[in-house]
């Protein structure tokens, strides 16, 4: 996929170059307007494909290493717990029950 996308870039910036001299005949625009939409959509399916590389290895990794599991379970915990809350006149609420009767 990266020697694609490196020659789709190299034959854009060929014509650009070209247009730089002269204006582009109608056929040779068509074929820069097709080869920026080709480049488009091999940049999706190149982030795409890293988003699913990455997931595979949270999955592999993760259900091997169990340590790292836990370790970033704590973390999301961590990120989204609500340790206080602060009422209308700012007293801070640590309780739980306290916290809901707030919410």
């Amino acid at each position: 996929m990266k020697k694609t996308i490196a020659s789709v870039k190299l034959v854009i910036s060929f014509l650009d170059s070209i247009e730089e001299w002269r204006d582009l005949a109608l056929h040779e625009w068509n074929f820069r307007e097709i080869l920026n939409q080709k480049l488009a959509s091999l940049l999706h399916q190149q982030m795409v494909y890293w988003k699913q590389r990455g997931n595979i290895k949270w999955v592999q990794l993760g259900d091997e290493n169990s340590k790292i599991f836990h370790a970033n379970a704590t973390l999301r915990h961590r990120r989204n717990l609500i340790t206080s809350l602060s009422d209308h006149s700012a007293n801070l609420l640590h309780d739980h029950s306290l916290k809901d009767d707030l919410i």
